[in-house]
């Protein structure tokens, strides 16, 4: 804490370094993605899943609950999902798109709140499943 001015300095700079490392999961995935409707969301899907799975999600779940009080944290996220969406306007607005990341919020909120059938690894397979299906043109 010595090296932050607050509390608060602290947890905006544990936000930011989350969320740019979701960020990189997000790039590394789209980069591997050759059909352009749905890129992002299919990354975006898929980034948040992994995350379930990872130790790392302890962090992902405090911050989750920070996010739900803090004003701050809360607008930083919604500034980058807005900021996504505009650079994402052309492929991924389509109705179904945006319900598949809707979709994957719920489970990711589902996992923060220890919803043990999201424990295993098979079951966020066959979710995960299911939302890239959405993702594909109909």
């Amino acid at each position: 804490l010595h090296h932050f001015p607050s509390k608060q300095a602290l947890v905006e700079a544990i936000f930011d370094d989350l969320l740019q490392r979701f960020e990189h999961s997000i790039d590394r995935l789209m980069a591997r993605d050759v059909e352009p409707h749905g890129r992002f969301t299919r990354a975006y899907v898929t980034a948040t899943m992994e995350l379930i799975g990872m130790d790392e999600f302890i962090k992902w779940q405090s911050l989750m609950m920070t996010m739900l009080t803090d004003p701050g944290i809360r607008q930083g996220w919604k500034c980058w999902m807005e900021a996504q969406q505009a650079r994402y306007r052309e492929t991924d607005e389509d109705g179904r798109l945006v319900l598949a990341r809707y979709a994957a919020d719920g489970i990711w909120l589902a996992a923060v709140q220890g919803h043990s059938n999201l424990e295993s690894d098979r079951q966020r397979g066959e979710l995960l499943a299911h939302l890239i299906d959405m993702t594909r043109t109909p």
